[in-house]
């Protein structure tokens, strides 16, 4: 191939990934997001599976300060904002550690004075309390119907009725009149006696929410 040749493909590439280069300095981009902007396939590629990477790695790191009891009973902030972001992300994969700790900052890790305190005096009357100051359950209502299992789960495994009240404070809003019908759905299903009975408790706290016209504003915001 003549040198003239080579100039010539050199600049041909040149100007034809000097406007994709020129919008990601534009947009201040760099690293895998200017790459996505790239007309070479494989930079594309390459690109997407970084940030893929990326977006597992800052969720893992999300999940682990959520899960950390320290951090739930002394840094509460941080573990709001923390359930805030995950929440946005639509992590699904946050909604078990999300599900466990749904009543936060209202119930918290080896308090349990704290917690029989709670039961016998909430703070808000029932169904009153604003979604927006339970972050766990505002973020399991941000990740959506992918979050249920783990929020019915919950309803399986607590004896809190603070617990109870934030997991259903999350059915109502996914699934509305519908929160009812799959309780029962899960109690069908379930075989164990012991979560069976509290899936039960559930849904009879559900209907008895109901019938006192509370249940409109289980997920007031």
């Amino acid at each position: 191939m003549s040198a003239l040749r080579v100039s010539l493909l050199t600049l041909g590439l040149v100007c034809l990934t000097l406007p994709v280069r020129i919008h990601a300095e534009q947009r201040g981009m760099e690293g895998p997001l200017a790459a996505l902007l790239s007309q070479d396939r494989n930079l594309v590629q390459t690109a997407k599976s970084e940030l893929l990477a990326a977006r597992a790695e800052e969720v893992s790191a999300l999940i682990a300060i959520v899960a950390n009891d320290e951090n739930l009973v002394t840094r509460s902030e941080s573990v709001g904002a923390a359930m805030f972001v995950l929440g946005k992300m639509r992590a699904i994969e946050a909604a078990e550690t999300l599900a466990a700790n749904v009543a936060f900052p209202d119930v918290l890790p080896g308090r349990a004075e704290y917690l029989k305190a709670r039961v016998r005096r909430p703070a808000y009357p029932l169904g009153h309390l604003p979604l927006s100051r339970r972050p766990a359950a505002e973020a399991l209502v941000n990740i959506g119907e992918p979050s249920l299992p783990a929020v019915i789960e919950k309803l399986a495994t607590t004896g809190n009725v603070t617990e109870q009240v934030a997991c259903l404070q999350v059915l109502h809003e996914l699934r509305g009149d519908d929160s009812a019908r799959a309780l029962e759905h899960a109690l069908a299903c379930q075989e164990d006696p012991k979560k069976r009975e509290r899936l039960r408790n559930s849904l009879e706290f559900l209907f008895r929410i109901k019938w006192e016209g509370g249940v409109s504003r289980l997920g007031g915001k």
